[in-house]
């Protein structure tokens, strides 16, 4: 009886084990749901526009991407700009309202979340190439939606960030990560939503980012351009 209830177990943990599929087959799948590899790694530059919520109110925003060389992004705030770029290994900022009217040098985490954004292919799926590590953590439930939890290690800076793909589209869910806000860490989280192509990828165009479970803000984007010409001098001070 003993070696029969073993012998059920073993081939039990076997069939779980041969349906679950492995962190590489989920990234790859990932990579086809957005529109495959190839038209992926086609990408070299990207243009989006278009509105950040915050606090009640929308604030119009571009975001200007020439893919691992710099990235840009502009948000008019009542009449002023509020800019934050990233070019060759340095990064600057004009924040009036945090004290910073002229470009002031980005740092620390600030730095590592710019830099993060010159790969218009996705870091995850390019993860290889680019030096970092994936783990698969297992399978987990947001919103009814059975998902892929991958546990992503930045090689430079080490930060961990769970990306959380659908089972069923293998579409990206949300991610989640720590973030130090004054001193402060917290755990932030980004839900991507409403699903659209643009020049035959697939993008989130709704992306939704609480705090400690607090909504922070809210992006919307409204149109996607790939492969534009962009003047890489908007990426210097």
């Amino acid at each position: 009886m003993k070696k029969l209830l073993t012998s059920f177990l073993i081939l039990v943990a076997a069939t779980i084990q041969a349906q679950t599929p492995s962190v590489d087959e989920i990234i790859a799948n990932h990579a086809k749901a957005i529109g495959g590899l190839e038209a992926l790694n086609k990408v070299t530059s990207m243009k989006s526009s278009g509105n950040v919520a915050m606090q009640g109110m929308d604030f119009p925003m571009t975001s200007q991407i020439v893919y691992k060389k710099g990235v840009r992004i502009d948000i008019e705030v009542m009449g002023q700009s509020v800019i934050k770029a990233y070019s060759n290994g340095k990064g600057w900022e004009i924040n009036p309202f945090a004290g910073k009217p002229t470009a002031t040098e980005l740092t620390g985490e600030d730095l590592i979340d710019m830099k993060e954004q010159i790969n218009p292919v996705d870091k995850l799926i390019d993860y290889k190439s680019l030096g970092h590590t994936v783990v698969l953590v297992g399978e987990e439930t947001f919103e009814g939606i059975k998902c892929w939890n991958i546990k992503f290690t930045n090689k430079e800076s080490g930060k961990e960030t769970s990306y959380f793909i659908s089972a069923s589209d293998y579409m990206l869910v949300k991610s989640s990560s720590k973030k130090s806000i004054m001193g402060q860490e917290v755990e932030a989280q980004t839900v991507y939503s409403n699903i659209k192509e643009f020049g035959g990828l697939k993008f989130p165009t709704m992306i939704s980012v609480s705090l400690d479970g607090t909504p922070f803000q809210e992006v919307s984007i409204g149109n996607i351009e790939l492969n534009v010409q962009i003047d890489e001098k908007i990426f210097n001070e």
